[in-house]
């Protein structure tokens, strides 16, 4: 057996938060939308998983880096629901499944993402997180749909 192929130590431990990832889904969708309904914002709705919806997605985001909206939960939990949106607008839309990134060489390694995304390779795996994350920091606009889009062909 060559070391790629053995199976990292903590595989069994990711797999396990990766089920109850899968298993929290729709109670975490829920929240943020109930969230968002919330903050009395009626530029920010349809919150429907169209791919529109995503601008905002990236105007919450705004509201809350700026302050102007305080989320409900911390920082991880809210980053993590704005994923969960952003990969779940790509599945409803036909272009993807939810996976987890098993290869330990991936810097997402270990990390819920999208893949089987048509007109790509078959090991690649797309995560929403990242461009959240980085959203946060350049707040540079159109980032998010556009980082959603790459994986619209």
């Amino acid at each position: 057996m060559t070391e790629h192929s053995q199976t990292p130590p903590d595989l069994e431990e990711h797999r396990q938060k990766y089920q109850a990832f899968l298993f929290e889904m729709d109670d975490a969708l829920d929240a943020l939308q109930r969230f968002v309904k919330s903050v009395k914002k009626p530029e920010l709705l349809p919150l429907d998983y169209s791919f529109e919806s995503i601008d905002r997605l990236e105007l919450l985001l705004d509201f809350v880096v700026t302050g102007n909206v305080t989320p409900d939960v911390d920082e991880d939990i809210f980053n993590t629901r704005l994923m969960r949106y952003m990969g779940e607008t790509l599945v409803r839309s036909g272009r993807g499944a939810w996976t987890l990134n098993e290869d330990p060489d991936s810097v997402n390694y270990g990390m819920p993402g999208i893949g089987l995304i048509p007109k790509t390779h078959p090991s690649y795996i797309w995560s929403p997180l990242p461009p959240i994350l980085a959203y946060r920091r350049t707040r540079k606009k159109g980032q998010l749909k556009g980082a959603l889009m790459i994986n619209v062909k």
